[in-house]
């Protein structure tokens, strides 16, 4: 996105705290840029494609903190969405006119080919 000219990266901030209440939040947090996990299985025996739930907080600077999976996978798979969810990037829920940490649940496909 750099070569193109687009600006995007938000300063880093510290972990939010305590999400803000929903009833409070005026604008829930939307993805801007996410990246679906895929693997490819060494024994080319397994070909695969199913959705993977995950929940987390929505920091002010639009980045996901505190993420855990709740769909159960193998350590593998685990450690793959792991890599990833960092680079995932968000428009922060608002309250008002303010940037506010949000409790966020989103669902990513994995894919596994061979």
């Amino acid at each position: 996105m750099r070569a193109r000219g687009v600006t995007f990266e938000p300063p880093a901030a510290k972990a939010p705290g305590e999400p803000t209440p929903d009833h409070l939040v005026t604008a829930r947090p939307t993805r801007l840029l996410w990246f679906d996990p895929i693997r490819q299985d060494p024994t080319r025996r397994v070909r695969h494609e199913g959705e993977v739930e995950i929940e987390g907080v929505v920091g002010a600077d639009g980045r996901i903190y505190d993420a855990r999976l709740i769909n159960a996978l193998g350590s593998e798979d685990e450690q793959r969405v792991r890599e990833l969810l960092p680079l995932w990037r968000f428009e922060p829920g608002r309250r008002g006119a303010d940037r506010v940490p949000v409790k966020v649940r989103e669902r990513l496909v994995f894919r596994i080919y061979y």
